[in-house]
């Protein structure tokens, strides 16, 4: 996502609750995406968030007035920017890359009980039903030396 300035932005207007306008917010970002810098429209979003403007007019607003100057003048610091987003984009990544790696593991599983027979299919639900619900205790065979000698001396 962090190569993906349009995901990142969605995400941070999604998260932080930005009131939408009349246009469809991925419309609206694709629009900045192509009018401006990939890095002043993601840092718009950090300057409104700083701001407590959580309107995506504020956005547009920020962007314009950027614009006229030519150059992005946030007031945000680094440690804010990074407090605020970064981690919050970081952890979002990383949510990605998990559920990524489920649905790969799901689909695997899948595509490999599909290809078994019905014979097959019978014989890995026996052994995953007593797999899941018949664990063997591993401390059984400690149990058993402890009562073995009670059984002899009664």
């Amino acid at each position: 996502m962090k190569k993906d300035p349009a995901k990142s932005t969605a995400f941070l207007l999604a998260y932080y609750g930005f009131e939408p306008n009349h246009k469809p917010l991925p419309v609206v970002i694709s629009q900045w995406l192509s009018t401006y810098p990939k890095k002043w429209v993601i840092a718009a979003v950090v300057e409104a968030i700083y701001q407590g403007r959580y309107k995506v007019n504020s956005v547009d607003r920020i962007l314009d007035s950027w614009s006229l100057r030519g150059q992005p003048i946030p007031h945000f610091d680094h440690d804010f920017a990074d407090f605020f987003c970064g981690k919050i984009i970081k952890k979002m990544i990383h949510r990605e890359a998990a559920e990524t790696e489920v649905r790969a593991a799901q689909d695997s599983e899948l595509r490999l009980v599909e290809t078994l027979d019905e014979s097959q299919n019978q014989q890995l639900r026996i052994i995953s039903h007593s797999a899941h619900y018949r664990l063997p205790n591993p401390g059984i065979e400690k149990l058993a030396k402890l009562v073995t000698p009670l059984r002899n001396a009664g």
